[in-house]
């Protein structure tokens, strides 16, 4: 019985020294998670203004003429590039999921973008070294897009790509010259034309301070082929009233450098 009553006691001193050590070792915190690196935040609503450049290609046609223009030898389609500056307003908004940054986006112009062409056929039709010229030119002055933007954004740089409708507003005039002995004003008209279409376009965008950030764009717009009517006067001012139209096939491109404010908080 003795024994039992030793050994027992032995144990107990042994356990009892085992918790006053183990009490004295210190303890090891549990491991914490990493944060992320903060990152820049596109999602916001954001208003702006840009300026750039603008050119186009007008492909003229005068389907009206028919046998008249054949037996003048009218081109069947006169091409009249167009170039110029341009400058507006856009606005729109960004939500970023990870590196994705998906919205929408309008934006307005008002351009310059003109340019002419003059052709010469008819040659010899009222005598040796006598011709027809006409001259036709197209002139852009305002333009506009609304559409939807992907982008991938990493921290304060972002490159997007959109596509939506377009839509672009064009004067146009076309000038009859008869050349030569005895040439004179055979036509001089005018008429216009809003014409409604697509677009697709890439740029870059940096955030450079705050909430303000800078980009840059190249957008191509197609507006396919238009009819536009031409009213004007046969024989130049005095003449005969006169009216005919005129299909115009038109693409635009255009490069913009903006500038964008974003209203909402951003992370930094």
């Amino acid at each position: 019985m003795k024994k039992f009553v030793l050994i027992g006691m032995a144990l107990g001193a042994l356990a009892t020294a085992g918790s006053v050590q183990a009490a004295d070792l210190p303890l090891k915190a549990a491991p914490r998670a990493v944060a992320p690196a903060p990152g820049f935040d596109w999602s916001g609503i954001y208003i702006g203004a840009h300026i750039g450049g603008g050119w186009a290609t007008n492909d003229i046609s005068d389907p009206g003429l028919g046998i008249i223009g054949v037996l003048l030898g009218v081109p069947p389609v006169q091409t009249t590039d167009s170039s110029g500056i341009l400058g507006g307003v856009q606005g729109g908004w960004n939500y970023q999921i990870g590196h994705l940054v998906v919205g929408t986006e309008v934006d307005f112009s008002w351009a310059d973008v003109n340019g002419s062409s003059t052709s010469t056929f008819a040659a010899g039709i009222a005598g040796p070294g006598t011709s027809i010229s006409r001259t036709l030119t197209a002139n852009t002055d305002w333009m506009g897009t609304a559409t939807v933007r992907l982008g991938y954004a990493s921290n304060r740089w972002m490159v997007y790509s959109k596509a939506g409708a377009a839509f672009a507003h064009t004067n146009y005039t076309s000038n009859w010259i008869g050349n030569g002995a005895g040439g004179a004003v055979l036509f001089v008209g005018a008429g216009d034309q809003t014409a409604v279409g697509w677009t697709v376009g890439v740029g870059a965008e940096y955030a450079f301070w705050n909430n303000w950030s800078a980009k840059l764009e190249y957008d191509f717009m197609d507006f396919g082929s238009k009819t536009v009517t031409v009213n004007g006067v046969i024989g130049g001012a005095g003449g005969l009233p006169a009216a005919f139209g005129i299909v115009n096939e038109q693409t635009i491109s255009q490069v913009k450098f903006g500038v964008n404010y974003r209203f909402m908080p951003l992370v930094w």
